[in-house]
């Protein structure tokens, strides 16, 4: 029950295939570091959560920070990663390569447009592509990015101070792994968190299962049939 699957199913589309989601059988058949915690000066003791993904309000990083910031502990020491990126060089180079490609295309059509009709023609096209394209962007880019840069940084920044003005040994970290590294995570945690608002089936809990780690997800795409599928953890109430 995703956006993609339900378009396929309203064309009337009958002949489709599901590939799964899962994770590198690779990438987990590693031994546990045991130096992990004493790397990121974590207690021995501590509690450890971690909760993974892009950093963005759509994933839920602030709404683990606020429930740990409210969880009784009973005066326990623990810890919360909150490991996400922005978009490192691979995901900036992919973007790169849209971009090419898109203008090798509209070159292409304006090339058309200059052998058929002539010069005036083909720079009045490029002339309202070029607007067009620059107001769209700098529309979408007022309405997604002011409120991630500004509104959701401040927020989790001083969800995060709070939790550390708490007593009681809280601490979080915001971090960035290096995908060995965040694999460790994985299989140094206790339990692995999920309140991602929108997903279709979330790689990160296939990856919590296959470190041996529970899992505790919010009713996020599929995260329901992991749950059932793999035993690996259980699905809390979202409101």
């Amino acid at each position: 029950n995703y956006r993609d699957i339900n378009f396929v199913r309203r064309q009337g589309i009958q002949k489709y295939s599901i590939i799964p989601n899962g994770a590198s059988e690779i990438e987990f058949a590693v031994e546990p570091d045991a130096s992990f915690r004493q790397r990121h000066d974590i207690g021995s003791d501590d509690l450890l959560f971690l909760t993974v993904g892009s950093l963005s309000r759509a994933k839920g990083h602030l709404d683990v920070a606020k429930s740990f910031l409210s969880a009784d502990l009973a005066g326990r020491p623990a810890t919360l990663i909150l490991n996400g990126n922005e978009g490192g060089p691979i995901a900036i180079r992919s973007r790169l390569e849209v971009v090419a490609g898109k203008a090798r295309g509209y070159s292409r059509v304006i090339n058309d447009i200059y052998r058929s009709e002539g010069l005036p023609s083909a720079s009045k096209h490029v002339v309202h592509g070029v607007l067009n394209k620059a107001g769209m962007r700098l529309g979408r880019y007022a309405a997604s990015n002011s409120d991630h840069i500004f509104t959701f940084r401040g927020e989790l920044q001083q969800v995060i101070a709070d939790i550390h003005a708490q007593e009681g040994g809280k601490r979080v970290l915001l971090t960035d792994f290096p995908r060995p590294e965040l694999v460790q995570a994985y299989m140094n945690a206790d339990l692995f968190v999920f309140a991602s608002h929108v997903e279709y089936s979330p790689l990160v809990l296939f990856e919590s299962a296959a470190a041996g780690t529970p899992f505790l997800s919010v009713p996020v795409g599929n995260a329901a049939e992991i749950a059932e599928w793999t035993g690996g953890g259980v699905i809390c109430q979202a409101s």
